[in-house]
Protein backbone atom coordinates (compact mmCIF):
# COMPACT_ATOMS: atom_id res chain seq x y z
CA UNK A 1 0.00 0.00 0.00
CA UNK A 2 2.03 3.04 -1.24
CA UNK A 3 1.21 5.28 1.36
CA UNK A 4 2.32 8.91 1.48
CA UNK A 5 4.40 7.62 4.38
CA UNK A 6 5.50 4.76 2.64
CA UNK A 7 7.07 5.59 -1.02
CA UNK A 8 5.93 8.73 -2.50
CA UNK A 9 9.46 9.11 -4.33
CA UNK A 10 11.33 7.19 -6.49
CA UNK A 11 12.07 3.95 -5.29
CA UNK A 12 14.93 2.45 -7.64
CA UNK A 13 16.57 5.94 -8.26
CA UNK A 14 19.14 5.30 -4.99
CA UNK A 15 21.80 3.53 -5.74
CA UNK A 16 24.11 3.45 -2.77
CA UNK A 17 23.46 0.43 -1.38
CA UNK A 18 24.21 -1.38 -4.71
CA UNK A 19 27.32 -2.54 -6.39
CA UNK A 20 28.14 -4.45 -9.56
CA UNK A 21 29.73 -7.64 -9.61
CA UNK A 22 30.71 -9.63 -12.85
CA UNK A 23 27.89 -7.84 -14.46
CA UNK A 24 25.34 -8.93 -11.67
CA UNK A 25 23.82 -6.38 -9.03
CA UNK A 26 24.49 -7.16 -5.68
CA UNK A 27 21.70 -5.72 -3.43
CA UNK A 28 23.12 -5.12 -0.16
CA UNK A 29 21.27 -5.51 3.17
CA UNK A 30 22.69 -3.94 5.95
CA UNK A 31 22.30 -7.06 8.34
CA UNK A 32 24.25 -9.22 10.03
CA UNK A 33 23.98 -13.42 10.84
CA UNK A 34 23.43 -14.51 14.10
CA UNK A 35 24.81 -17.81 15.41
CA UNK A 36 22.65 -20.62 16.05
CA UNK A 37 22.43 -20.12 19.89
CA UNK A 38 20.79 -16.77 19.47
CA UNK A 39 17.70 -17.76 16.96
CA UNK A 40 14.60 -16.36 18.71
CA UNK A 41 12.18 -19.17 19.39
CA UNK A 42 10.15 -19.30 16.18
CA UNK A 43 6.41 -19.06 17.16
CA UNK A 44 3.40 -17.71 15.41
CA UNK A 45 0.35 -16.08 16.98
CA UNK A 46 -1.68 -16.37 13.83
CA UNK A 47 -0.59 -20.19 13.85
CA UNK A 48 0.03 -19.29 10.16
CA UNK A 49 -3.08 -18.13 9.50
CA UNK A 50 -2.92 -16.71 6.06
CA UNK A 51 0.95 -17.09 5.29
CA UNK A 52 0.37 -18.90 2.57
CA UNK A 53 -1.80 -16.07 0.62
CA UNK A 54 1.20 -14.01 1.58
CA UNK A 55 3.49 -16.63 -0.01
CA UNK A 56 1.72 -17.21 -3.25
CA UNK A 57 1.20 -13.37 -3.95
CA UNK A 58 4.53 -12.71 -3.53
CA UNK A 59 5.67 -16.09 -5.85
CA UNK A 60 3.82 -14.82 -8.59
CA UNK A 61 5.24 -11.35 -8.39
CA UNK A 62 9.11 -12.88 -8.12
CA UNK A 63 8.12 -15.38 -11.15
CA UNK A 64 6.82 -12.05 -13.28
CA UNK A 65 10.13 -10.12 -12.70
CA UNK A 66 13.92 -11.45 -13.44
CA UNK A 67 15.81 -12.42 -10.27
CA UNK A 68 19.47 -12.30 -12.33
CA UNK A 69 21.21 -10.51 -9.73
CA UNK A 70 22.54 -11.35 -6.04
CA UNK A 71 21.52 -10.13 -2.72
CA UNK A 72 23.72 -10.10 0.22
CA UNK A 73 22.77 -10.47 4.06
CA UNK A 74 25.58 -10.32 6.12
CA UNK A 75 28.48 -11.27 4.58
CA UNK A 76 26.40 -14.35 2.84
CA UNK A 77 25.67 -13.36 -1.00
CA UNK A 78 22.95 -15.13 -2.80
CA UNK A 79 21.77 -15.33 -5.70
CA UNK A 80 18.07 -13.28 -6.23
CA UNK A 81 16.44 -16.61 -6.59
CA UNK A 82 17.34 -17.85 -3.06
CA UNK A 83 14.36 -15.36 -1.98
CA UNK A 84 12.02 -17.29 -4.17
CA UNK A 85 13.05 -20.84 -2.96
CA UNK A 86 13.29 -19.51 0.46
CA UNK A 87 9.49 -18.85 0.30
CA UNK A 88 8.56 -21.55 -1.20
CA UNK A 89 10.51 -24.05 1.04
CA UNK A 90 9.14 -22.24 4.00
CA UNK A 91 5.20 -22.68 2.58
CA UNK A 92 6.59 -26.54 2.54
CA UNK A 93 8.00 -26.60 6.46
CA UNK A 94 4.36 -24.73 7.31
CA UNK A 95 2.52 -27.43 5.98
CA UNK A 96 4.68 -30.00 7.45
CA UNK A 97 3.94 -28.85 10.54
CA UNK A 98 -0.02 -28.95 9.79
CA UNK A 99 0.55 -32.14 8.63
CA UNK A 100 2.36 -33.18 12.61
CA UNK A 101 -0.92 -31.05 14.46
CA UNK A 102 -2.56 -34.06 12.98
CA UNK A 103 -1.29 -36.65 15.11
CA UNK A 104 1.22 -35.32 17.89
CA UNK A 105 0.51 -32.59 20.67
CA UNK A 106 1.07 -28.83 19.71
CA UNK A 107 4.27 -28.71 21.96
CA UNK A 108 6.03 -31.54 20.03
CA UNK A 109 5.41 -29.91 16.79
CA UNK A 110 6.71 -26.77 17.62
CA UNK A 111 9.42 -28.12 18.87
CA UNK A 112 9.77 -30.08 15.66
CA UNK A 113 9.23 -26.92 13.28
CA UNK A 114 12.32 -24.88 15.23
CA UNK A 115 14.37 -27.54 14.89
CA UNK A 116 13.85 -27.73 10.88
CA UNK A 117 13.90 -24.00 10.69
CA UNK A 118 17.24 -23.55 12.63
CA UNK A 119 18.76 -26.18 10.77
CA UNK A 120 17.47 -24.80 7.44
CA UNK A 121 17.83 -21.59 7.75
CA UNK A 122 20.53 -18.54 8.14
CA UNK A 123 18.73 -15.46 10.44
CA UNK A 124 19.81 -12.21 9.84
CA UNK A 125 19.44 -9.20 12.17
CA UNK A 126 19.68 -5.31 11.32
CA UNK A 127 23.76 -4.74 11.88
CA UNK A 128 23.18 -1.28 13.99
CA UNK A 129 26.23 1.05 14.43
CA UNK A 130 26.90 3.60 17.00
CA UNK A 131 25.43 6.13 15.34
CA UNK A 132 21.99 4.32 14.75
CA UNK A 133 19.22 4.64 16.72
CA UNK A 134 18.72 1.85 19.50
CA UNK A 135 22.69 0.86 18.81
CA UNK A 136 23.45 -1.93 21.62
CA UNK A 137 19.86 -2.48 22.87
CA UNK A 138 17.88 -5.92 23.56
CA UNK A 139 15.46 -4.73 21.01
CA UNK A 140 16.65 -3.37 17.66
CA UNK A 141 13.47 -2.02 16.17
CA UNK A 142 11.22 -0.20 16.20
CA UNK A 143 7.30 -0.65 15.10
CA UNK A 144 4.45 1.54 13.84
CA UNK A 145 1.05 0.07 12.01
CA UNK A 146 -0.99 1.04 9.38
CA UNK A 147 -4.26 -0.70 7.45
CA UNK A 148 -6.74 -0.09 5.44
CA UNK A 149 -9.69 2.19 5.98
CA UNK A 150 -13.29 2.18 4.64
CA UNK A 151 -14.74 4.82 3.18
CA UNK A 152 -18.72 5.43 2.31
CA UNK A 153 -18.91 6.46 -1.40
CA UNK A 154 -21.16 8.01 -4.17
CA UNK A 155 -20.78 8.19 -8.05
CA UNK A 156 -21.58 12.01 -8.11
CA UNK A 157 -21.02 14.68 -5.75
CA UNK A 158 -23.87 15.42 -3.07
CA UNK A 159 -24.87 16.96 -0.08
CA UNK A 160 -23.39 14.62 2.09
CA UNK A 161 -20.65 13.74 -0.29
CA UNK A 162 -19.27 16.68 -1.22
CA UNK A 163 -15.29 15.93 -1.75
CA UNK A 164 -13.76 14.31 -4.67
CA UNK A 165 -11.08 11.24 -4.68
CA UNK A 166 -9.12 11.61 -7.81
CA UNK A 167 -6.91 9.89 -10.29
CA UNK A 168 -4.11 11.57 -11.27
CA UNK A 169 -4.05 13.59 -13.68
CA UNK A 170 -2.21 13.00 -17.11
CA UNK A 171 -1.49 17.05 -17.84
CA UNK A 172 1.49 18.22 -15.46
CA UNK A 173 -0.33 21.04 -15.09
CA UNK A 174 -2.65 19.83 -13.49
CA UNK A 175 -1.60 17.12 -11.38
CA UNK A 176 0.80 19.11 -9.54
CA UNK A 177 -2.35 21.27 -7.89
CA UNK A 178 -1.82 21.90 -4.14
CA UNK A 179 -4.07 20.63 -1.68
CA UNK A 180 -6.04 23.89 -1.17
CA UNK A 181 -6.33 24.21 -5.17
CA UNK A 182 -8.01 20.96 -5.41
CA UNK A 183 -10.34 20.51 -2.06
CA UNK A 184 -11.47 24.30 -1.81
CA UNK A 185 -11.09 26.00 -5.69
CA UNK A 186 -12.21 22.75 -6.98
CA UNK A 187 -9.25 23.03 -9.52
CA UNK A 188 -9.96 19.58 -10.69
CA UNK A 189 -14.10 19.54 -10.89
CA UNK A 190 -15.53 18.92 -13.97
CA UNK A 191 -12.79 17.05 -15.18
CA UNK A 192 -12.78 13.20 -15.67
CA UNK A 193 -10.25 12.21 -13.01
CA UNK A 194 -12.83 11.62 -9.88
CA UNK A 195 -13.04 8.24 -8.53
CA UNK A 196 -15.70 8.50 -6.61
CA UNK A 197 -17.07 11.58 -3.81
CA UNK A 198 -17.24 10.75 -0.14
CA UNK A 199 -18.42 13.08 3.29
CA UNK A 200 -15.17 14.09 5.43
CA UNK A 201 -12.16 15.84 4.58
CA UNK A 202 -10.40 14.66 7.64
CA UNK A 203 -11.29 10.79 6.34
CA UNK A 204 -9.51 11.45 3.22
CA UNK A 205 -6.62 13.24 4.51
CA UNK A 206 -6.20 9.87 6.83
CA UNK A 207 -6.87 7.54 3.49
CA UNK A 208 -3.98 9.51 1.86
CA UNK A 209 -1.45 8.88 4.74
CA UNK A 210 -2.75 4.86 4.46
CA UNK A 211 -2.05 5.00 1.08
CA UNK A 212 -5.03 2.87 0.16
CA UNK A 213 -8.46 1.75 1.16
CA UNK A 214 -11.80 0.06 0.64
CA UNK A 215 -14.86 1.89 -0.73
CA UNK A 216 -18.52 0.88 0.03
CA UNK A 217 -21.12 3.02 -2.46
CA UNK A 218 -24.31 4.27 -2.14
CA UNK A 219 -25.34 2.02 -4.94
CA UNK A 220 -24.06 -1.20 -2.85
CA UNK A 221 -20.97 -1.58 -5.04
CA UNK A 222 -17.34 -2.15 -3.33
CA UNK A 223 -13.99 -1.71 -4.48
CA UNK A 224 -10.48 -1.46 -2.94
CA UNK A 225 -8.11 1.72 -3.95
CA UNK A 226 -4.93 1.72 -4.34
CA UNK A 227 -1.80 4.33 -4.77
CA UNK A 228 -1.99 6.14 -8.15
CA UNK A 229 1.11 8.80 -7.72
CA UNK A 230 0.93 12.36 -5.80
CA UNK A 231 1.34 15.74 -6.73
CA UNK A 232 4.86 16.37 -6.00
CA UNK A 233 4.28 18.83 -3.05
CA UNK A 234 5.50 18.85 0.09
CA UNK A 235 3.99 16.54 2.89
CA UNK A 236 3.22 18.37 6.34
CA UNK A 237 1.65 16.91 9.37
CA UNK A 238 -1.81 18.45 9.74
CA UNK A 239 -1.08 17.01 13.53
CA UNK A 240 1.94 19.10 14.20
CA UNK A 241 0.33 22.25 12.96
CA UNK A 242 -2.72 22.12 14.82
CA UNK A 243 -0.71 21.47 18.03
CA UNK A 244 1.49 24.37 17.21
CA UNK A 245 -1.50 26.51 17.23
CA UNK A 246 -2.98 25.45 20.50
CA UNK A 247 -5.82 23.72 18.76
CA UNK A 248 -5.35 20.71 19.90
CA UNK A 249 -3.79 19.48 23.22
CA UNK A 250 -2.17 15.90 21.92
CA UNK A 251 -1.30 14.41 18.80
CA UNK A 252 -4.14 11.75 18.57
CA UNK A 253 -6.69 11.02 15.78
CA UNK A 254 -9.36 11.93 17.90
CA UNK A 255 -8.40 15.49 19.12
CA UNK A 256 -7.90 16.18 15.68
CA UNK A 257 -11.06 14.95 14.03
CA UNK A 258 -12.77 16.67 16.94
CA UNK A 259 -11.27 19.87 16.53
CA UNK A 260 -11.61 20.10 12.56
CA UNK A 261 -15.56 18.74 13.09
CA UNK A 262 -16.36 21.64 15.83
CA UNK A 263 -14.32 24.40 13.90
CA UNK A 264 -15.45 23.80 10.39
CA UNK A 265 -14.30 28.12 9.52
CA UNK A 266 -10.34 26.71 10.92
CA UNK A 267 -10.40 23.46 8.17
CA UNK A 268 -9.26 25.21 4.99
CA UNK A 269 -6.37 26.84 6.84
CA UNK A 270 -5.28 23.81 8.53
CA UNK A 271 -5.48 21.69 5.26
CA UNK A 272 -3.36 24.11 3.27
CA UNK A 273 -0.42 23.32 5.65
CA UNK A 274 0.04 20.11 3.95
CA UNK A 275 0.08 21.26 0.21
CA UNK A 276 0.79 17.44 -0.71
CA UNK A 277 -2.26 15.12 -2.31
CA UNK A 278 -2.11 11.61 -2.88
CA UNK A 279 -4.26 10.11 -6.14
CA UNK A 280 -5.90 7.00 -6.24
CA UNK A 281 -6.98 4.53 -8.68
CA UNK A 282 -9.76 1.55 -8.20
CA UNK A 283 -8.78 -1.68 -8.04
CA UNK A 284 -10.39 -5.05 -7.52
CA UNK A 285 -7.84 -6.63 -5.44
CA UNK A 286 -6.59 -4.98 -2.10
CA UNK A 287 -3.99 -1.97 -1.96
CA UNK A 288 -0.64 -3.12 -3.39
CA UNK A 289 2.64 -2.65 -1.41
CA UNK A 290 5.27 -0.65 -3.48
CA UNK A 291 6.69 -4.32 -5.05
CA UNK A 292 3.15 -4.23 -6.71
CA UNK A 293 1.87 -7.53 -4.62
CA UNK A 294 -1.34 -7.16 -2.92
CA UNK A 295 -0.86 -6.79 0.84
CA UNK A 296 -2.11 -9.24 3.21
CA UNK A 297 -3.50 -8.60 6.25
CA UNK A 298 -1.30 -9.33 9.73
CA UNK A 299 1.44 -10.68 7.23
CA UNK A 300 2.82 -7.41 5.47
CA UNK A 301 5.58 -5.47 6.63
CA UNK A 302 7.33 -2.24 5.12
CA UNK A 303 11.17 -1.17 5.91
CA UNK A 304 13.20 1.68 4.73
CA UNK A 305 13.69 1.38 0.68
CA UNK A 306 16.57 2.64 0.87
CA UNK A 307 18.32 -0.06 3.27
CA UNK A 308 16.27 -3.10 1.68
CA UNK A 309 15.52 -2.79 -1.59
CA UNK A 310 14.61 -6.05 -2.92
CA UNK A 311 10.89 -6.47 -1.44
CA UNK A 312 9.83 -9.85 -0.92
CA UNK A 313 11.91 -11.46 1.60
CA UNK A 314 11.22 -13.77 4.32
CA UNK A 315 10.81 -12.21 7.57
CA UNK A 316 10.03 -12.79 11.23
CA UNK A 317 8.76 -10.28 14.13
CA UNK A 318 8.55 -10.07 17.62
CA UNK A 319 7.00 -6.72 19.14
CA UNK A 320 3.65 -6.10 21.20
CA UNK A 321 0.09 -5.66 19.76
CA UNK A 322 -3.08 -4.30 21.11
CA UNK A 323 -4.56 -6.45 23.33
CA UNK A 324 -7.91 -7.13 20.83
CA UNK A 325 -9.91 -8.53 24.47
CA UNK A 326 -9.34 -5.43 26.23
CA UNK A 327 -10.10 -1.19 25.57
CA UNK A 328 -7.29 0.93 25.87
CA UNK A 329 -3.56 1.24 25.96
CA UNK A 330 -3.24 -2.83 26.62
CA UNK A 331 -0.82 -4.58 24.91
CA UNK A 332 0.27 -8.08 24.37
CA UNK A 333 3.46 -9.24 23.35
CA UNK A 334 3.45 -11.54 19.53
CA UNK A 335 5.87 -13.03 17.03
CA UNK A 336 4.93 -13.97 13.50
CA UNK A 337 6.30 -14.70 10.25
CA UNK A 338 5.47 -12.03 7.72
CA UNK A 339 6.88 -10.64 4.27
CA UNK A 340 8.84 -7.72 3.82
CA UNK A 341 6.59 -5.96 0.69
CA UNK A 342 6.07 -2.70 1.25
CA UNK A 343 8.21 0.74 1.97
CA UNK A 344 8.33 4.29 3.25
CA UNK A 345 9.07 7.80 2.77
CA UNK A 346 8.65 8.03 7.05
CA UNK A 347 9.82 4.40 7.43
CA UNK A 348 13.91 5.69 8.07
CA UNK A 349 16.22 3.18 9.66
CA UNK A 350 18.09 -0.24 9.72
CA UNK A 351 16.01 -1.74 12.67
CA UNK A 352 12.27 0.58 11.35
CA UNK A 353 9.05 -1.51 10.55
CA UNK A 354 5.39 -0.89 9.73
CA UNK A 355 3.31 -3.67 10.32
CA UNK A 356 0.24 -3.94 7.84
CA UNK A 357 -2.75 -4.61 10.16
CA UNK A 358 -5.26 -5.08 6.89
CA UNK A 359 -9.19 -4.11 7.71
CA UNK A 360 -11.59 -3.79 10.24
CA UNK A 361 -11.84 -2.04 13.79
CA UNK A 362 -8.53 -3.90 15.54
CA UNK A 363 -6.46 -3.18 12.41
CA UNK A 364 -7.50 0.66 12.97
CA UNK A 365 -6.97 0.48 16.67
CA UNK A 366 -3.63 -1.19 16.09
CA UNK A 367 -2.29 1.33 13.17
CA UNK A 368 -3.00 4.40 15.46
CA UNK A 369 -1.55 2.63 18.83
CA UNK A 370 1.65 0.78 17.66
CA UNK A 371 4.43 3.11 19.03
CA UNK A 372 7.25 -0.28 20.65
CA UNK A 373 10.45 -1.56 20.23
CA UNK A 374 10.89 -5.44 19.41
CA UNK A 375 12.84 -7.23 16.79
CA UNK A 376 13.59 -7.79 13.44
CA UNK A 377 14.67 -10.95 11.44
CA UNK A 378 15.40 -11.95 7.52
CA UNK A 379 15.55 -15.27 6.92
CA UNK A 380 17.36 -17.12 3.84
CA UNK A 381 17.41 -20.83 2.89
CA UNK A 382 20.93 -22.47 3.04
Amino acid sequence: MVRFTIGLIALFAIFSSQVSFAHHTIIKTPTKRLLLADYPEFADDLDFKDIDLAIERQIVRFEDRSLAGQVQYGQDVYPETQLLETIREFQNDVGVYRVCLLRKSRENCRQQFQAVVSSKYNVYVPDLQPEDPRYGEEKDTFFTAYYTPTLKGAEQANTDKPYAVYSKPRSKGLSQSTRDEIDFQKKLSSTDYDVFFTEDLFELYLLQVQGGGKVEMENGENFYISYDGTNGQTWRWISLYMKEKGYIQDLSIESQREFLKHNPEKQREIYRYCPSYVYFKPTEHPPEGSDLVSLTDGRSIATDYRLYKRKGALAFVRAVRPDPEKEGNHYIPFSRFMLDQDTGGAIKGKGRVDLYHGEGSYAERAAYSTNHTGNLYFLMLK
